[in-house]
């Protein structure tokens, strides 16, 4: 971001590469105050006009246009027309009254993007070992999502870099400025190698749970029987309300769930699991957020 413009050889912001002169721009200019001349002005001290442009930087950019030329100008008392040495953007307003840009050089700042999303790809495979094993690619071949997401996540950068143009402010990058952002992005690997020699974590497994323990858990804290279950309907709101209040322990819980062909209607059944299933999750829920159990 600092130094990328001297170490890669590129302009230090986005400029333009090529103007054109807009249409019934009549000013002019002199070269010697560098000011627009009035129209009040005799008309011959105006040496330089917007349709000169073309004469010196015709299909060119901002480097032709900061470049330092002899430009002609009016010496009345001789009248002649000896030459200064000026760039035309030294010219007062010459760039915003004369001209628009039809490309715009966004290097630097691709370079810059391009490494900050490449710093996130490389990023998210380091993050696959949050503790302290070095190795993250372990049952990477096994992980079609994770891979799919990153063969995404790389075409579209391809794509917003190569063809992304004034919309979203980018330029295509050579490959030698592809190599080095994607390089730079790289970074993340040893990095994250440094943090985990340098500050190994031990994972407590008792720190981790599954879904199977939540629903088991939810079921001996609020199921006694069968008839407890089929009343989950019967008490609604008060029994969801309990659920996030301090939860009880019963003695004994069934062993397993109860036997939905107990119920009188097939209705009845279903609307009975699934008041039991929503009074479990939401006794799971209360168990994560840390209400005392």
């Amino acid at each position: 971001l600092y130094s990328g413009s001297s170490l890669l050889n590129i302009s230090d912001s986005s400029f333009c590469v090529r103007y054109e002169v807009k249409d019934g721009c009549n000013d002019r200019w002199d070269p010697v105050s560098r000011e627009i001349v009035p129209s009040s002005y005799n008309a011959a001290f105006g040496t330089i006009g917007c349709a000169d442009f073309n004469n010196y930087c015709a299909g060119q950019g901002q480097e032709c246009l900061n470049q330092i030329r002899q430009l002609p100008a009016y010496n009345e008392s001789s009248q002649e027309s000896p030459f200064v040495l000026v760039a035309l953007s030294d010219l007062n307003d010459f760039e915003s009254r004369c001209l628009s840009c039809l490309v715009t050089d966004y290097t630097l700042n691709s370079i810059v993007f391009n490494t900050f999303i490449f710093c996130q790809i490389f990023n998210e495979y380091s993050s696959r070992e949050l503790g302290n094993d070095l190795n993250f690619l372990r049952g990477l071949g096994n992980n079609w999502m994770f891979l799919f997401v990153s063969i995404v996540s790389v075409s579209v950068q391809i794509i917003l870099i190569e063809f992304g143009g004034d919309f979203v402010r980018t330029s295509p990058l050579t490959f030698s400025q592809w190599a080095v952002s994607i390089l730079l992005g790289a970074l993340t690997i040893p990095m994250g190698y440094l943090m985990r020699m340098a500050l190994p974590v031990q994972e407590d497994p008792n720190t981790f749970f599954t879904h199977t323990a939540i629903i088991a858990d939810a079921w001996d804290d609020n199921v006694e029987d069968d008839h407890d279950i089929h009343n989950f309907d019967k008490t609604g709101s008060k029994r969801i309300s309990e659920a996030r209040s301090p939860l009880r322990r019963h003695a004994s819980p069934p062993s397993t769930p109860p036997n939905p062909s107990n119920f009188s209607s097939s209705s009845s059944k279903e609307e009975s699991k699934s008041s039991y299933w929503y009074q479990a999750i939401s006794t799971s829920k209360a168990k994560v957020e840390g209400i005392n159990v």
